[in-house]
Parts: C-alpha cells; sequence; structure tokens
C-alpha cells in the first residue's frame, strides 16, 4: 500500500478540523467580536443581530485551503480511504445539527418577539435576572432546566464557590444576591432594551434555559422522592402540607389525627442527618409513602394558584418560565431547549463567548447527542406515565397555567385522557 502523502494527511486533518470546528474553540473573544458574523448559508439579511451566533471566517479558510490541496494533488488521484470518508460523514453531521440548532433558536427567538407583540403579554414585574460584568451575561434561572448548572458555573467563577465549597457551605441561589440586577431606570432614548437595569451594559446578552412544564414539575418531584432529605428542606414550602391534604380522612378522630401527624413531623425532622426513625403507626397514610405523589403534588399547586396566585403557588418551581424571567419586558435574547442539547447548548456558549468552559458546563448537561435522544425518548414515555396519573380537571388547570409558556416557547400542551 501506498503512504499517504503528507498533503493528504493535512487535507484529513483540514476536514475534521473544519467539521468540529463549532464544538471546539481555543481562542478566548471577547463579546464583540464572538458574535460578529452570521452563517451566510443560514441567516438571512434581516436576521435580528442579537441572534447572529457564529464567526465562519476561519472556518470558510479552512475550506478554502482544503479545495486548494485538492487541486494540487489531481483530485481524483488521491482518494480518502473508508476511515477518513467516515471522519468526513461524522464532521458533516455534527455541522449540520449546529447549523439545525442555530434555525430553531433563530426561528424561537423571531416568534418570541411577535408573540409577546400580538399577544401583549403582562409585564409580571420579575426581575430574576443575574448579571456578570465579566462576561457581560444575564442570567435568568429557569428552575428544573439545568438552573443548578449555571449557578455552581457562576458560583464558582464569580464568588469563590470552590473555597465555599470545601468549607462545607452548600451552593444556593443566594450566594449570587450581590448580581442580580434589581428594580433599573428606564432608558428608552439609549437602549434597545425595554427595561435596562442600573450597572448593565446595553449590549449585554440576557439567556436562560427551558424545558417543558410538565417535565420541570416530574424532575421536582422526583427530587422529592429520591432524596429523602429535600423533603424536609420544602416541607414548609409544600412537601409537608401536599402529604396531609392529599391523605387525612375525615373520619379520623381527634386522637388519631393528633397522632398521625406527630408521627409525620417526627419523621421529617430526622431526615437530616439521617438516623434511625422513631417508630410509627404501620397504617399511617402520611407515611406510606414518606413523600408526596404526583397527583399531590399537582393539587396543591392547584389549590395555591386558584382562584388566586398565593405565595406558595408563585413558588419558581413551578412557575411558567414566561412570567418568572418576564421574557417579554426583560427582553431575552436567547433562549434554548433543556430537550435540545448538546447542540443548542454549544450555540449558547459560542454566543456567550464560554466555549472556552464547555467541558465543564457539559459535564452537567447532556454530554453526547446519543445521550440526548435516549433522555428525549425517555422524557416523553416519562411525561405520557406521569401525565395519565391525572384527570382531565388537573390536565385542563396545567394547560392554562402554562398556556404562554406553550405558545411562546414552543411546547406541546399534555393531551387530555
Amino acid at each position: 500500500m501506498r503512504k499517504p502523502s503528507s498533503l493528504t494527511i493535512f487535507r484529513i486533518f483540514l476536514t475534521t478540523i473544519a467539521g468540529f470546528w463549532f464544538l471546539v474553540s481555543y481562542k478566548t473573544r471577547e463579546k464583540e467580536t464572538c458574535c460578529a458574523a452570521p452563517l451566510d448559508s443560514v441567516l438571512t439579511s434581516n436576521t435580528h443581530p442579537k441572534d447572529r451566533v457564529f464567526q465562519n471566517d476561519d472556518l470558510e479558510n479552512l475550506l478554502s485551503k482544503q479545495e486548494e490541496l485538492s487541486d494540487m494533488e489531481g483530485g481524483g488521484n488521491e482518494q480518502l480511504s473508508q476511515q477518513d470518508n467516515l471522519q468526513s460523514g461524522q464532521a458533516a453531521n455534527v455541522s449540520s445539527e449546529l447549523l439545525e440548532a442555530e434555525r430553531r433558536i433563530e426561528q424561537r427567538m423571531k416568534h418570541l418577539r411577535e408573540q409577546c407583540e400580538e399577544l401583549r403579554v403582562p409585564h409580571y414585574k420579575l426581575y430574576n435576572l443575574y448579571y456578570f460584568d465579566r462576561f457581560n451575561v444575564a442570567w435568568c434561572p429557569t428552575f428544573k432546566a439545568s438552573s443548578s448548572t449555571w449557578r455552581d458555573f457562576f458560583i464558582d467563577e464569580m464568588v469563590g464557590g470552590y473555597a465555599k465549597h470545601r468549607s462545607g457551605q452548600k451552593y444556593h441561589l443566594g450566594m449570587l444576591e450581590e448580581f442580580a440586577l434589581g428594580h433599573g431606570k428606564r432608558d428608552w432614548s439609549n437602549s434597545p432594551r425595554k427595561l435596562k437595569f442600573s450597572g448593565e451594559r446595553a449590549d449585554s446578552t440576557r439567556f436562560t434555559v427551558v424545558r417543558h412544564p410538565l417535565s420541570r414539575l416530574i424532575s421536582h418531584l422526583l427530587k422529592a422522592q429520591n432524596l429523602p432529605y429535600e423533603v424536609k428542606r420544602q416541607k414548609d414550602v409544600w412537601t409537608r402540607e401536599a402529604i396531609m391534604n392529599g391523605r387525612e380522612n375525615r373520619d379520623w378522630d381527634d386522637l388519631t389525627r393528633l397522632k398521625y401527624e406527630q408521627e409525620l413531623n417526627t419523621y421529617i425532622s430526622e431526615l437530616e442527618p439521617a438516623v434511625d426513625h422513631t417508630p410509627y403507626s404501620p397504617d399511617n397514610p402520611y407515611l406510606h409513602p414518606p413523600y408526596p405523589t404526583f397527583v399531590e403534588m399537582v393539587n396543591f399547586i392547584m389549590k395555591h394558584r386558584t382562584p388566586r396566585v398565593d405565595q406558595k403557588g408563585a413558588n419558581g418551581h413551578w412557575r411558567p418560565a414566561v412570567e418568572f424571567c418576564d421574557v417579554c419586558m426583560n427582553t431575552l435574547d436567547i433562549i434554548i431547549h433543556l430537550e435540545e442539547e448538546p447542540a443548542e447548548l454549544m450555540v449558547l456558549l459560542n454566543k456567550l463567548g464560554l466555549m472556552r468552559f464547555k467541558d465543564r458546563l457539559s459535564q452537567k448537561h447532556n454530554a453526547s447527542k446519543q445521550d440526548v435522544d435516549n433522555s428525549k425518548s425517555k422524557s416523553k414515555d416519562l411525561m405520557k406515565q406521569y401525565a395519565d396519573m391525572l384527570n382531565n380537571n388537573q390536565i385542563r388547570f396545567l394547560n392554562k397555567m402554562y398556556a404562554k409558556d406553550y405558545m411562546l416557547l414552543g411546547y406541546e400542551p399534555i393531551p387530555e385522557r
């Protein structure tokens, strides 16, 4: 077998680099340069400036050099091996996925702006944005949609989170309080924003990660079911009340009701730190199971959002993302779907100029396309499984509650039974 020439080897190298260009970035770009140019083959001349994500000059140069090498070697005289063709195919697939991800995000943001204008979505007067001047990025945490991943990242980068973690202090959103944007000053003349905050640069990039509302609820429930100490941590928020409301029997006498309630309180108090539980009545329904069920969770939310939304009903773990992030008034620049990672995550990181943190952030997000496909398939099955637990009245309540998330963020309502 003839040994391949150095030009052939270099051409193979360029083919691989061209395909994976969007996934690996070795340059640290300033915010002003990372978003300078769109992909000519994807974006049209009327693309919104804030949606233009990729810079492709270097990629075009690589492809141009590859064509020159092909001409130098006489075109068909040097055929790529089967392995080389496979590498080229994989590179093309990766590039195609990223192009498609950018198309989805561009269309999503265009649809969002149109819907905000057409529906005249009300201003919820919520400013759940955290601004990090070092990155010129503002983030809204949509709970149960990678919010912990981004919270931990910003704590580590902005307040020395590693040191806090080593000292035993648990990560929580309050550690970022100094970066929270408050009731800022409106600057209608000098800012493209509907609402500009004091201390935030006008050219900042605002973003969030969202997830299907039903999937968010399931995720929050499973955390309480799989991590018993969460039942204790959230007992005053929802877990204790949801259990009691769902299982109380009007036929109990006062002594039985008091005994069961005291046993529940004792059990919860012993969840953290974990100890051997004080014996309790085997027929105590509050402790079989010792955590809320999905139906109990939905009924709890219904109780606190009907007819009016109270403090418990407005909890961020189930509050619609459109409300919590006030997406129309806060004019977010990029919103990605958790279900569409890792491709949309790569687009987001490039947009934010954070590709150098790709490996670190991807570790907690979905790491490969195969994992994402599996999780998407499992997620659909799981959502159907949990939706089947609900009656149509509960489904209609959730669909009404999350109607704007469906309309503005591109999710499908829960089918009625």
